[in-house]
């Protein structure tokens, strides 16, 4: 029977009773059902116009059936609206009509994707022709650093920056999902980068100084180079890799995260304990596995290179159980799927959004969720886009989703080493290390030896006790 077709008069007669009192009653059922989930308020907002939303994200967002069909035709036909107004209009549920223009600048402004549409519905368009067809130009606002995405080959679809800023502190708490990605990978590349014109000393200073004051760490903030180096690499360079890491960790918090005035001081230092290792070798596997084939070496962001079949030299974050742990369960996965710098970054962003967080605050538990789920909706679609195939995304994006929990039970070996390590045998007790992990027997109170002493050795000389620091 064709699509939308009246049955036959014989199909609808009556002289079958049993049948029409078992469809009167599927239909009851399915009316109370739906009338049941009118009722239900767990089903999410529209984004766009406040109206319930499918009961599926499309285009990246939870978005009403209006909406979404909206979005596409406007895409699809490629008009290009105007504002009769301010470029202010009401979108509600039921002003959402009387502005084309307004109504599909917010679409864009909450994170529905124009590539999306085309990617689906477009059996010419493909993946590759989507990436050369369209130009991202990022530009760096020196004075706040602020990041503007424009695309050439569209350019009815840019977002109006003068609506975004009366309409955008409305949207998912003052979060631009469109560009938050732009914003991911230009701090990662602002990281990489580094920035140590203005420190020429590495004093450490305490971990409430530093997040008071991140400047104080600008001596480790050096340009990055995770390549491959055949020599033995020394303590002291070992030393500067893990101080370099953590830098780097603390950078990426900051640099990410939206509610650091909302947060305390005391959430602060439990979420870089908990995330500075899981965020430390992410960073070592991902920029290995770019820089060499070789699957028994790891390239730090120092420069130096460590091997398996090497005999690692004693420091504070790192020895060989934790090497070849890394390059047995960690690389040969990250190799396997093949993860692009997108991928990279948004899994980086998911290890602190997803650390525990003992804040009262309402509010800031309400940044970090929405945060975390607007994360989790751009790796689907970033899986989308790397596979081109919608069967193949799902198992795409658990792959790397299963990828934190090995991440996070190596981060353990790296704890526990760094507590091993503060214990016993003669060195400097580093004090950010002390302050984040203490030593194994849970004291922490070296940390109070630091204005007295400005910073000098404590030493525990116990040369009869071996631990396998190596």
């Amino acid at each position: 029977m064709a699509s939308g077709a009246r049955p036959p008069s014989n199909q609808r007669s009556e002289s079958v009773p049993s049948k029409s009192k078992a469809r009167n009653l599927a239909t009851y059922e399915r009316t109370s059902f739906i009338k049941s989930l009118s009722n239900d308020e767990s089903f999410p907002e529209c984004v766009v116009c406040g109206d319930r939303a499918c009961s599926h994200y499309y285009y990246g967002v939870a978005a009403c059936h209006g909406c979404k069909c909206f979005f596409w035709r406007s895409v699809k036909s490629g008009t290009e609206y105007k504002c009769r107004y301010n470029k202010n209009c009401d979108i509600s549920i039921n002003r959402r009509s009387a502005c084309r223009y307004c109504r599909f600048q917010r679409c864009l402004i909450v994170g529905m994707q124009v590539e999306s549409v085309r990617s689906v519905y477009n059996k010419n368009f493909t993946i590759k022709n989507q990436r050369k067809n369209i130009e991202k130009k990022v530009i760096s606002n020196k004075s706040d650093d602020i990041i503007k995405l424009e695309n050439i080959s569209s350019p009815n679809y840019i977002v109006d920056n003068e609506m975004s800023e009366d309409i955008t502190h409305q949207i998912l708490h003052n979060v631009q999902k469109y560009d938050y990605l732009e914003q991911l990978l230009y701090l990662q590349r602002s990281i990489e980068n580094g920035n140590n014109t203005n420190s020429t000393n590495n004093k450490i200073f305490s971990l409430k100084e530093i997040f008071l004051n991140p400047g104080l760490l600008n001596y480790f903030r050096q340009p990055k180079n995770y390549c491959v180096k055949l020599r033995a690499a020394e303590t002291d360079e070992l030393n500067f890799s893990g101080k370099t890491s953590l830098t780097m960790a603390i950078d990426w918090i900051y640099g990410i995260n939206p509610w650091v005035r909302n947060i305390s001081y005391e959430n602060a230092i439990d979420i870089l304990r908990t995330t500075f290792p899981s965020l430390t070798i992410f960073d070592i596997v991902f920029n290995s596995s770019k820089a060499t084939n070789d699957k028994s070496l790891l390239c730090l962001p120092n420069g130096i290179t460590v091997s398996k079949h090497e005999l690692i030299a004693p420091n504070i974050w790192i020895n060989n159980n934790i090497v070849n742990n890394i390059l047995e369960k960690l690389l040969p996965l990250i190799v396997k799927l093949d993860i692009t710098k997108n991928e990279f970054v948004l899994l980086k962003a998911l290890i602190v959004f997803q650390s525990p967080l003992n804040e009262k605050n309402n509010e800031t538990l309400e940044y970090m969720t929405n945060f975390r789920e607007n994360i989790e909706s751009l790796l689907y679609n970033e899986c989308y886009n790397h596979i081109g195939n919608i069967g193949k995304t799902a198992n795409r994006f658990a792959s790397l989703l299963s990828l934190l929990g090995t991440i996070s039970l190596l981060s353990r070996d790296v704890v526990d080493h760094i507590k091993i390590f503060q214990s016993f045998d003669n060195h400097q007790v580093d004090i950010l290390f002390i302050e984040l992990f203490g030593d194994i027997f849970g004291e922490k109170e070296v940390q109070n030896m630091q204005c007295k002493n400005d910073l000098k050795q404590y030493q525990i000389n116990m040369p009869q006790l071996e631990i396998g620091v190596s």
